[in-house]
């Protein structure tokens, strides 16, 4: 945040970097993705190189998400970017594999 202003971080950045709270958890394989290692809940925080800040209170001011790691129950696969598997010529499309943890059966 900027000025009271959301700025994207472009990652990897030679000003940032993204921390991992709890090794066990997940480890860093690219400064800009994450491997999960079992099953659990840690926090991503991203650093300035140019703080100078304690472990203790970066944790506390900078911005930070939870990663929650859990056993996939399945996988659904979505082309983008109108989750329809039906495509336009010369328009760009993205397959992305959502993983769910759990079903949920909506009965009509």
């Amino acid at each position: 945040m900027k000025n009271g202003r959301f700025v994207e971080v472009q990652l990897p950045s030679a000003q940032y970097s993204l921390i991992v709270e709890d090794d066990s958890v997940a480890k860093q394989i690219r400064p800009w993705a994450m491997e999960a290692l079992v099953v659990g809940q840690t926090r991503l925080i991203l650093s300035d190189i140019n703080s100078k800040m304690s472990d203790a209170d970066a944790a506390a001011y900078l911005p930070s998400v939870t990663l929650n790691v859990v056993s996939p129950a399945f996988m659904n696969l979505v082309l983008l970017p109108y989750k329809n598997w039906i495509t336009t010529i010369y328009q760009p499309n993205a397959i992305v594999a959502e993983v769910y943890d759990r079903y949920y059966f909506i009965q009509c």
